[in-house]
Order: structure tokens, then C-alpha cells, then sequence
């Protein structure tokens, strides 16, 4: 995105560095910040045109998701939008390892609970939603094989679960929702 939209500024944000990219391996336009989002995120209220998270299910509970919305809209301009990108890990013609990583992920139907805290918070309008399914494991192509890959902990199990995905051709189900801001009274 940074290379198709050069006059605008893109700020990655997660709390391991070392997926980062190198700094020659992306455009000027692109920076990465090291940053745990339940501490908030360190930038001044109306900053960001547009806010992108995605993949987080497995990563903060229940209350931690609510705030952290609370917290993109704070930082978002008004009329600017947020994006919120998660899987349903109930996966399509998935087999006995797929079932165990899945049943071991925590939150694992918050996709269900993000309408809900978007349509809380009153300075978000325009709900949109969207599904659509992805494939898991190299039969999919590059988005397969990203997709199942997991943290270290998993390394061991994954060998097994790409090759069960790609036997099974499993699919799953991305959730995306879309929201838009508007300025109410002045206060965040």
C-alpha cells in the first residue's frame, strides 16, 4: 500500500519487532512501531484517516478487544474509518490437529462480539460487514501457506496441520467489519 499511495503515511504497530521488515525492504512512507496495544496506542486523539487491525483473537480477552476499540476511535479522525479483519476458527474440512489448535485459541468467536462493541461506542456509524473464505495450507497458494503458520509453540504441530489442511483442502472464514466516525460533543 505504501508504494501504491505515496503521498500517504502508513504506521505498523505490533509488540514483537522482529517481523518488522528491514528498512530498505519497504518504502519511506511505511514505518513500524513496537508497541503493546493494551497499554494504548501512543499517538494524539484524531490522528489516523483509517485504522486496520487484524488477527487478534487469540491475543487480548473480552475487555482488552473493547478498549482497544475505544482506543482506534480515539485516535481516528472524525469521518475517518476503522477495520476490524478477524478469522472464524471453526475451520471448513479440518481434522483432528486442526480441531486442537483451534479448540486451544482463546476468544474464539469474538468476531461475533466486534458488532456489538462497534455499535457501543457512539461515534461509529456505517457498520459493514463482510465474509469471506480463505484457503489453509499450500494447495491455497501464498495465502495458504501464510495463514498456517502459527507462533513457535506450535512449530512441532503445524508440520502435521499443513499437511492434514492440504489433504482435507480446509478452508475459513474471514470477518470484516467497517466503521465510519463522527465528531459527537468534542469528548473521547
Amino acid at each position: 500500500m505504501g508504494m501504491d499511495y505515496t503521498s500517504s503515511t502508513f504506521i505498523g504497530i505490533d509488540i514483537d519487532s522482529t517481523q518488522f521488515p528491514s528498512d530498505n525492504m519497504h518504502p519511506s512512507n511505511v514505518a513500524f512501531l513496537t508497541c503493546n496495544l493494551t497499554h494504548g496506542i501512543p499517538f494524539p486523539p484524531e490522528t489516523f484517516d483509517f485504522v486496520h487491525m487484524s488477527m487478534m483473537c487469540c491475543a487480548l480477552t473480552e475487555s482488552q478487544w473493547f478498549q482497544l476499540i475505544k482506543e482506534m476511535v480515539r485516535v481516528l479522525k472524525p469521518g475517518g474509518w476503522i477495520e476490524l479483519l478477524e478469522g472464524d476458527p471453526w475451520f471448513k474440512n479440518y481434522g483432528k490437529i486442526g480441531k486442537l489448535l483451534t479448540e486451544t485459541c482463546i476468544n474464539v468467536n469474538i468476531h461475533k462480539m466486534i458488532p456489538k462493541f462497534i455499535n457501543s461506542i457512539e461515534e461509529l456509524i456505517d457498520l459493514q460487514y463482510i465474509d469471506a473464505e480463505y484457503p489453509l495450507g499450500d494447495w491455497g497458494g501464498c495465502l495458504g501457506k501464510f495463514v498456517s503458520l502459527s507462533n513457535k509453540e506450535y512449530d512441532g504441530l503445524l508440520c502435521d496441520y499443513v499437511k492434514e489442511a492440504n489433504e482435507n483442502r480446509s478452508t475459513g472464514l474471514y470477518h470484516r467489519y467497517f466503521a465510519r466516525k463522527i465528531r459527537i460533543n468534542n469528548s473521547y
